[in-house]
C-alpha cells in the first residue's frame, strides 16, 4: 500500500474572561473553546462533527456538533482538562476519528481576558482517494517522502492491520496578549441547543460562525510552548478542582 500521507492543521483554542459581578451561584468567570480550520478555514469538508467532553459535573457533559461553528460557552469557576473528539469523513474506520485532551485554564480574578491558540497538525496514513481529496480542497499537504513519515500511524480502530491511521503533532501553543472574548447571539442546530446546565453551571452554547477563539497577533513557539508566561501565571484558577468540587459545584468557601 502507498505510504502517501497528507497533512492538515486544526486550531483549538478557548477565550476566558472574569465576570464584572460573581454571579449568585458563585461563577466567577465564563469561557467558550472552539475548534476550526487555520486561519479560520473552513473544515467542514472533512471533518464530520466534534464532541466536546466536559467535566462530569455539567449537565449532558458530552456535547456533539455536527455543523460549524464547533464551539461551546459556558459561566463558571474553575479550569479542567477537556477531552476533545474529531470525527472524519474518511470513508474508513482506520481514520475516522481522533482523540486529543486540552487544558482550559482559567486566570485569576484579577488577571487578564484569556485568548489561547493551539494549532494541531493531523496527518493522514493512506487515506482514500475521496477522503484525500477533501483534505487537499482543504488546505491539507501530500507528504510523500520517507523523511515527512518519521513515525507509524496510530489508529482508533482495534483490529487495525494496515498502514491507514492518523498521527497528531502540537506545532504551537499561544496566548494572545491582547485577548478578546467570543460573544455571540446566533443559533445553529447542534444536537446541544437549549441544554439547561447542572451542577450549578450555567450553560450557553454560543454559535455565531464568523466568531474565532484564535485570533491576534503573537509569537508563536514550536513545541507546545506557550508564547509567554501568562499561562503558568493565569492558571491557578485552572488547577482545576475535580471530582465532588468540580467546576459545577462550589468549594466549601462559597456554598
Amino acid at each position: 500500500m502507498s505510504k502517501t500521507a497528507v497533512a492538515i492543521n486544526i486550531q483549538i483554542g478557548h477565550t476566558a474572561r472574569v465576570l464584572n459581578i460573581t454571579t449568585t451561584s458563585g461563577y466567577t468567570h465564563e469561557w467558550s473553546v472552539c475548534v476550526q480550520g487555520s486561519n479560520s478555514r473552513s473544515i467542514t469538508e472533512f471533518v464530520e462533527k466534534v464532541v466536546f467532553i466536559l467535566h462530569e459535573s455539567f449537565k449532558k457533559p458530552r456535547r456533539i456538533l455536527k455543523a460549524p461553528p464547533f464551539k461551546i460557552s459556558e459561566k463558571g469557576y474553575g479550569g479542567f482538562n477537556l477531552p476533545i473528539e474529531i470525527y472524519f469523513r474518511s470513508g474508513c474506520e482506520e481514520t475516522r476519528k481522533t482523540r486529543l485532551e486540552y487544558d482550559l485554564f482559567l486566570q485569576e480574578v484579577s488577571g487578564m481576558p484569556i485568548n489561547h491558540c493551539r494549532t494541531e497538525r493531523i496527518t493522514f496514513f493512506s487515506p482514500l482517494p475521496d477522503f484525500k481529496r477533501k483534505l487537499l480542497s482543504a488546505g491539507g499537504e501530500i507528504i510523500e517522502s520517507e523523511s515527512g513519515i518519521t513515525c507509524s500511524p496510530s489508529s482508533h480502530h482495534p483490529s487495525n492491520s494496515s498502514s491507514r491511521g492518523i498521527r497528531l503533532s502540537t506545532t504551537s501553543s499561544t496566548n494572545y496578549p491582547q485577548a478578546g472574548h467570543c460573544n455571540s447571539s446566533a443559533t445553529n442546530n447542534n444536537d446541544n441547543n437549549n441544554n439547561n446546565s447542572g451542577g450549578g453551571v450555567n450553560t450557553n452554547t454560543s454559535n455565531n460562525a464568523s466568531s474565532s477563539c484564535c485570533s491576534g497577533s503573537s509569537t508563536t513557539n514550536v513545541g507546545g510552548a506557550s508564547s509567554n508566561a501568562q499561562h503558568q501565571q493565569n492558571s491557578s484558577m485552572g488547577k482545576r478542582p475535580r471530582g465532588p468540587s468540580g467546576p459545577g459545584d462550589l468549594p466549601s468557601s462559597k456554598k
